[in-house]
């Protein structure tokens, strides 16, 4: 359709008696404020600031309810904040927009793979995930597939599954984000060994983010590792000033009691406190 053709008279030989209808300027503006909290969204989301993405996911779906990436992450989010039973709520919602879509479904799998008393459903609803996409997986799909083979047990399928996904990225940073992603789930898991696997073999590229650093920190002192904490740390303030993370690690710090009892990281974090109170 040419720029101007919908503004062509009733009887014109081009539209044959019928006058098309002007672009909902309403309709437009929905999608384009809906893509910029998206935007928003995602700038939060892959700094591990879930919280505050979330606030933004849940704008854009309210603007456009189409917004498929929005619905996909919003999901995410709902998880990594422990709100497994909204993130149930709200996948299912996503399902009944988006009715057999592979992604919704995934999204719902990935939720309930998060409540022990909704895993029996996993395997029925992985077979109908595997049948909708006829095995066409996207990178969040297979993410959530291994979410799914954990929950079910599944450990050396879903550490396969893992790394079939990070081997499939077709670009360095979409391999580190979906490696700090996938740290950040096995964090959540407790799994702390398979954190700093994750994680050095980003720091041996020279590619982990300073979210990445903050997570393999934590793991390592939970693992009692005082010294490779206190080195890692030290690496985190050098390639991030801000302060915001070594105030997030040191309440961590706080809350979770080192399993190796006296610690010196806790005493190199304060005077890391000071010298940022007073630059």
């Amino acid at each position: 359709m040419g720029r101007f053709e919908w503004l062509e008279f009733e009887g014109s030989d081009n539209n044959q008696g019928s006058v098309p209808q002007a672009p909902a300027p309403a309709a437009l503006s929905s999608e384009l404020l809906s893509q910029e909290f998206l935007d928003k969204a995602d700038s939060f989301f892959f700094a591990g600031l879930y919280a505050k993405a979330l606030r933004e996911y849940s704008r854009a779906i309210e603007e456009n309810n189409g917004n498929r990436e929005a619905w996909i992450r919003q999901n995410v989010c709902q998880i990594a904040l422990h709100q497994p039973e909204q993130a149930i709520v709200w996948a299912q919602k996503f399902c009944d927009i988006f009715p057999g879509d592979p992604q919704a479904l995934s999204s719902l799998a990935f939720a309930k793979s998060r409540i022990p008393d909704y895993r029996a459903e996993l395997p029925e609803l992985m077979e109908e995930i595997d049948m909708q996409s006829q095995g066409r997986f996207t990178a969040q799909m297979q993410f959530e597939r291994a979410a799914c083979l954990f929950a079910l047990g599944h450990n050396d399928e879903g550490q396969k599954t893992i790394a079939q996904l990070l081997e499939s990225q077709s670009s360095r940073q979409e391999q580190i984000r979906w490696t700090v992603r996938s740290a950040a789930f096995f964090f959540d898991m407790g799994a702390m060994e398979f954190v700093r696997f994750l994680l050095e073999s980003l720091e041996k590229a020279s590619g982990i983010t300073p979210y990445g650093l903050s997570l393999w920190i934590k793991a390592e002192w939970m693992l009692g590792n005082d010294d490779k904490a206190r080195r890692l740390l030290r690496l985190l303030r050098r390639r991030d000033r801000q302060a915001a993370d070594i105030y997030e690690i040191a309440d961590f710090f706080e809350s979770h009691p080192c399993p190796g009892g006296a610690s010196t990281v806790k005493q190199y974090i304060s005077q890391l406190l000071s010298i940022i109170l007073n630059e």
